[in-house]
Formats: structure tokens, C-alpha cells, sequence
């Protein structure tokens, strides 16, 4: 039912535009192939159904060739070739196009900014690390300091003293 209504609205009434239809729809590939035994090439032709998202380019090439043959304008007749080459150069050309603009512009601009916001935010924790680790290197010189400290007031030479110092230290 569905491919009547395409073939309806594609003016498919016969075989023979099924052929002519097929022939923008369907790529033929030239394969090398080498046989065992003998070193001579031989080419061999596979024929492959073209990217989905070229069909309705093929069909609107095979409705204008229609169209120019019924008003009895003359088709230009490429070769199995020619229109391969030109379906590669339009892929090509297709596929860098949609490379080159695969971001629009408020995108790109949302991504400098994200980029530019995530540098900051790199920096910051940088500085963060280095107070972090002179923060542990502070602490560990204090941990010292209190060790030195702890030894000259236990040392037996305070208790000699008429006012040691931890009796000074104790007042304050």
C-alpha cells in the first residue's frame, strides 16, 4: 500500500521506470578482486543502496530528468562513472559543509565561555593548592617548633633556675 502511494506520487507506472528509478537510487561499485592461482586482477561490480539522507536528492534528479524527458527536452546520458563521481563530490562537498558549521554561533560562543570560565576555575584551584600545601608545611614546622619548646622547658637546667620558665609561662 505505502509503495503504491510513493510509486503513485513518483508517476511509476511501469517497469521501465522502475528501472530509470533505480538507476539514481542504487551506486555500483567496482571491486578489484585477485584470484588465488593466477596473479592477473579482475573486476568485479557490487551494487550497494545509497546513504538514506541522499534519496530524496536522487529522487528530485530522477523527477527533473521525468519531467525534462517529457517535454521532450534532451537528457544528458552520463556514464556509470561520471554519476558516481558526482554523487562522491556531492557527499564530499555535503559531509565538510555540515563539518564546518556542525556548532552554531550561540553555541560556540556558550562553549568559549565555558572554557574560558572552566580557566578561571583552574587557576583558583591551583592557588588553592599551594596555600594547601604551605598550610601543611606551616603546620608541620609548628609541630617542630612546640617538639624544640617542650624539650628546653623539661630540660634539667630550668629546674635549676630560681624562677624556671614554666612558673613564668603559668602566670601569663
Amino acid at each position: 500500500m505505502k509503495l503504491d502511494a510513493i510509486f503513485q506520487s513518483l508517476q511509476v507506472e511501469n517497469q521501465q521506470d522502475i528501472i530509470q528509478l533505480l538507476q539514481y537510487v542504487i551506486v555500483s561499485i567496482e571491486l578489484e578482486e585477485e584470484e588465488e592461482g593466477d596473479m592477473r586482477n579482475g573486476a568485479t561490480q557490487r551494487f550497494e543502496i545509497m546513504q538514506p539522507d541522499m534519496v530524496s536528492q536522487a529522487l528530485r534528479s530522477y523527477i527533473e530528468a521525468r519531467k525534462e524527458r517529457e517535454a521532450g527536452i534532451p537528457v544528458k546520458v552520463a556514464s556509470r562513472v561520471d554519476k558516481e563521481r558526482e554523487r562522491k563530490e556531492i557527499l564530499d562537498g555535503d559531509y565538510w559543509n555540515k563539518m564546518a558549521n556542525i556548532l552554531p554561533p550561540m553555541h560556540e560562543c556558550l562553549w568559549n565561555a565555558l572554557l574560558d570560565g572552566l580557566g578561571l576555575y583552574n587557576n583558583e584551584l591551583d592557588r588553592r593548592e599551594k596555600l594547601i600545601e604551605e598550610t601543611d608545611s606551616l603546620q608541620l614546622q609548628n609541630t617542630e617548633l612546640k617538639m624544640l619548646l617542650q624539650q628546653y622547658l623539661d630540660a634539667q637546667v630550668n629546674q635549676e633556675l630560681l624562677q624556671p620558665p614554666v612558673q613564668m609561662l603559668a602566670l601569663n
